[in-house]
């Protein structure tokens, strides 16, 4: 059985995303690929990530098919890695993996619970936030951070008699999260993750996203992802 060389799944990866690019503008216009990733490089993820490594695939791509073949063989035949990275790419474009891969049963905490009953279900899940209940909406956020300012910000506090929401009071960027559908692409929440320190409160990344169904706080909350999950997307 002849192997397929490298050169072969090259050019059939590059096509494949050239035409993905060519369908998404739909416009008829002709454009190089050179030039259909810099339209897309700044709004989409996927091509923003990968946009050097793909400027220099096109470069290569030019190689293997305009500078001819000796024995049957191409001139430049790509690395085993750029093959790989090229096939990953294209496998985030077409099959992008969605946020749903991070629902999980999610603990929560009425606001007139105490602090109490918040540190010890920390305690038994390592977690470090929870979202705050009340009328069947997520008020607010509860995290290790605005539990230590509000210790630092009174002189004496009975645990037990302090309600989640005295404490939630006492958070420095309250509201600092987002509800997302569980349809989404991941690669364009870690996107959002990024782009979170330029919005107001500036220079801090959201503290938590929150998945619902259609990504409303009023919703069944269907999982929460923290900077922990999306470290491999960033």
């Amino acid at each position: 059985m002849e192997t397929i060389k490298n050169s072969d799944k090259f050019l059939e990866l590059f096509n494949k995303l050239e035409n993905y690019l060519k369908n998404s503008l739909n416009d008829g216009e002709y454009r190089s690929m050179k030039q259909m990733l810099k339209m897309f490089a700044g709004s989409h993820p996927v091509l923003s990530k990968y946009r050097d490594a793909l400027f220099n695939y096109c470069d290569l791509r030019n190689a293997i098919v305009h500078n001819g073949r000796f024995e049957g063989e191409a001139i430049a035949e790509p690395h085993n890695e750029v093959v790989k990275t090229l096939s990953e790419i294209w496998q985030q474009l077409e099959n992008p993996e969605r946020v749903s891969i991070f629902q999980k049963p999610v603990r929560t905490i009425f606001a007139d619970e105490s602090i109490d009953n918040a540190l010890e279900m920390m305690r038994e899940a390592d977690i470090s936030h929870i979202p705050v209940i009340e009328n069947h909406n997520i008020i607010g956020m509860i995290t290790s951070n605005v539990i230590a300012r509000w210790l630092s910000q009174v002189d004496v506090c009975n645990i037990s008699k302090t309600s989640v929401r005295v404490v939630l009071s006492h958070a420095q960027f309250p509201g600092n999260y987002i509800f997302v559908p569980g349809h989404l692409p991941v690669h364009q929440v870690a996107d959002s993750y990024l782009k979170s320190h330029k919005l107001p409160p500036t220079n801090r990344y959201y503290d938590a996203i929150l998945i619902t169904q259609n990504g409303r706080s009023n919703e069944k909350l269907l999982g929460i992802i923290t900077i922990n999950d999306l470290v491999d997307y960033l």
